[in-house]
């Protein structure tokens, strides 16, 4: 039986300072992932701090954003600069599916051929996130990476999202 532990305002002003050890901040970021009451609390204690009034001007900025109608045009161009990392991944599986297509067409007759597709198909798709955000291509690589819910978990939980 597991007994559910809270944060204190205490543990969460020295969370949001800077001054909790690593290991007791890595748990805490893990428990805020399933904790509404103590997210707030931590959110609360470092809107409090110096960063606090720079965290609400990028709030203001971003729902100010959100609200303003943008043209498919626009929107286009934000995403083509948005996502560095995608788009060489999203030309390279363009080309890929379109190789294992003809590849495919060729030896459509041959069983093996089947099973191989049928071993492969959901390894693909892992693959290609993992490749996508990985140290070469995504800038904040090292940061998702050692965040308690990081690596294999963050590449199956990108890889659905995805394919969704």
């Amino acid at each position: 039986m597991s007994r559910q532990w809270h944060t204190s305002e205490a543990q969460a002003a020295r969370y949001a300072d800077g001054s909790l050890p690593e290991a007791d901040a890595w748990s805490l970021e893990k428990h805020l992932e399933s904790c509404a009451g103590c997210a707030s609390r931590v959110s609360a204690a470092v809107r409090a701090t110096a960063a606090g009034p720079v965290l609400a001007d990028v709030r203001s900025a971003v729902l100010a954003s959100a609200v303003r109608e943008v043209p498919v045009s626009r929107s286009a161009r934000l995403l083509w600069a948005a996502g560095p990392a995608v788009r060489g991944a999203w030309s390279a599986a363009l080309l890929v599916v379109a190789g294992a297509a003809l590849l495919l067409g060729q030896f459509r007759g041959a069983p093996d051929v089947r099973t191989l597709l049928l071993a492969l198909a959901p390894v693909v798709p892992v693959a290609g996130v993992a490749l996508s955000y990985g140290p070469h291509a995504d800038p904040l690589y090292e940061l998702a990476a050692s965040t308690p819910g990081g690596g294999l978990r963050l590449v199956l939980t990108r890889t659905a999202a995805v394919l969704a």
